[in-house]
């Protein structure tokens, strides 16, 4: 029996309401239940009223164990006998056979020919487990621990599949011994996003201390039950409950009602400290960067899932910090990125990096030039982190090679510091390190290359554009651009090899620098592109050498 004073404060636990009682004493068969458990109160301690073969120790409660605490379990006759001891004595009480059972709202009466001590020890036992559950989740709260420590810890009390997302959709915390019931549930799981309703309605929000049922949509979406997240009246997140049978028991609703105050406390923190509510871990992303491949289809629905039209051309720009050393600082530089108009992106971890995944209508608004502006402009500087910047790219399933290119820019970081203090230019003092910046450090390392990353590498380019084009309308701008860079600029030159007027060539120069938002002051750009064309006329003769047949 639990010692006396060792329970809880009562304002921040719930303890054992009558719905969760008739759950527990369900196989027993109830015949009579109050009709209405909402002002009902919650007991914490359990005793048994009369019967020779009680022991003693079960009749005794703690000195200062308040009586509205306190359950009795007895016999028909004995509960009679107590109600006039005590008017306000809540029972459990056990009809034998063909016996009628009391009609009173005080009482949850149930068919039963087991001894007394029998039903006596099942709620017993339920309230010592309740109890410890409780203990459990305070514990969590006040160690700090995490969301998804306190979902699993519940999987007793509450035997379904929970998450807790954020009020963007961003998934925080998910079941981890439970699998998800239903398509709906597994996109939560496998995204780390909650996706979009089909029919367009809004993701649940109830008001504060409420519940929303949520009803599904057949097989591929089991309804749910949510319970939304405040923090100082302000709405937050939700706390949600798959429920593939249907409505959950009243007992069973209570029980989560007792877990969202815990994991709204964790949250509490969470946001307060601006720690990683923002950065949540995007399983569609995770499984990509390990190198797993989806089939069109399913990449496309989990990019509208995550709201990414699937369209975009993305770019990937890897901040250099430790998320779990410098928490709020990771928050505080992705909450920047998410709440800059200027900027599309989604942010998320991987492998303790926080990875920004910006995307754009067109390869031009991705550009490096737009990038060090944004990056000057809103001062990103100020965080005293390092960025390493990939090349912009146009499918999804190459974000592998995109981040091994914002790695390779970070990595020989400074290397190119190096080369920017001999060239003494105004020219980019930021931390902002660009993978073309890096690419010639990398191309001349000995060290093996990935072919799957060169083709990557040399496959992303705007050239083919130009041809295109240039075949279209019957221009001759490829030529001209190589020209002009083979001729180190001078368009003097570039105007006599191309038979035109030098005027021509600096208009159509200046067109191309405006419309792919590219600068050829740059001479680490002019030295990419001099590579992508070279790659270009190797291709165009065959397989590049490293290419396997």
């Amino acid at each position: 029996m639990l010692a006396s004073g060792s329970f809880p404060e009562h304002e921040a636990w719930g303890n054992a309401t009558v719905g969760m009682l008739l759950d527990v004493l369900e196989p027993l068969g109830i015949i009579g239940a109050p009709d209405s458990a909402a002002d009902s109160p919650t007991f914490r301690w359990a005793t048994c009223a009369g019967g020779a073969d009680i022991p003693e120790s079960a009749v005794r409660v703690p000195w200062d164990a308040p009586p509205a605490e306190v359950v009795h379990v007895c016999t028909p006759a004995d509960y009679l006998a107590l109600r006039q001891a005590d008017p306000a004595a809540f029972a459990v009480v056990c009809v034998p056979d063909e016996a009628a059972a009391p009609d009173d709202p005080r009482c949850i009466a149930v068919r039963t020919s087991r001894p007394l001590v029998y039903v006596y020890l099942m709620v017993k036992e339920f309230l010592g487990s309740l109890f410890a559950w409780e203990q459990t989740l305070a514990s969590i709260v006040r160690n700090d621990g995490g969301v998804a420590t306190a979902l699993d810890v519940s999987r007793a009390a509450i035997p379904r599949y929970l998450f807790v997302a954020d009020k963007n959709g961003c998934v925080l915390a998910q079941s981890s011994y439970l699998e998800p019931p239903d398509a709906f549930h597994r996109a939560v799981s496998l995204s780390g996003f909650v996706p979009v309703r089909a029919d367009g309605l809004p993701r649940a929000r109830a008001a504060e201390g409420m519940t929303t049922w949520v009803e599904g949509d057949g097989e591929a979406e089991a309804s749910r039950l949510v319970i939304p997240l405040y923090l100082d009246h302000a709405f937050v997140g939700v706390l949600s409950m798959a429920c593939p049978d249907g409505l959950p028991s009243p007992g069973l609703i209570d029980c989560l009602q007792v877990l969202s105050r815990s994991v709204e406390r964790l949250c509490a923190g969470l946001w307060s400290s601006q720690s990683s509510v923002n950065i949540p871990r995007l399983r569609f992303f995770d499984l990509l960067l390990e190198g797993s491949r989806f089939d069109r289809m399913v990449a496309n629905s989990q990019l509208e899932e995550l709201r990414i039209p699937t369209s975009s051309w993305y770019k990937v720009i890897l901040v250099d910090i430790d998320e779990g050393a410098e928490p709020a600082k990771a928050s505080l530089i992705a909450m920047t990125f998410l709440s800059d108009k200027h900027v599309n992106a989604r942010c998320f971890l991987h492998s303790g990096s926080l990875v920004v995944l910006q995307y754009g209508p067109t390869g031009p608004d991705l550009s490096h030039l737009a990038t060090e502006q944004i990056l000057a402009i809103y001062d990103y500087t100020r965080f005293d982190v390092a960025y390493g910047v990939s090349d912009p790219f146009n499918d999804i399933a190459s974000l592998r090679h995109a981040y091994h290119e914002a790695r390779i820019a970070l990595d020989l970081r400074k290397v190119v510091l190096a080369q920017r203090d001999i060239e003494q230019t105004s020219r980019r003092r930021g931390n902002a390190f660009f993978f073309y910046e890096a690419l010639p450090f990398f191309l001349v390392d000995p060290a093996p290359k990935d072919e799957a990353l060169m083709r990557f590498v040399f496959d992303v380019s705007f050239l083919p554009v130009i041809l295109e084009e240039d075949a279209e309308r019957g221009t001759n701008d490829f030529r001209l651009l190589w020209t002009y860079l083979i001729n180190e600029r001078n368009a003097t030159k570039t105007a006599q090899m191309m038979y035109v007027h030098r005027n021509t060539v600096l208009y159509r120069i200046e067109r191309l620098q405006e419309r792919f938002r590219i600068d050829l002051d740059d001479p680490d750009l002019r030295e990419k592109l001099c590579c992508d064309y070279r790659m270009y006329f190797l291709s165009s003769l065959g397989k590049p050498r490293w290419e396997t047949a």
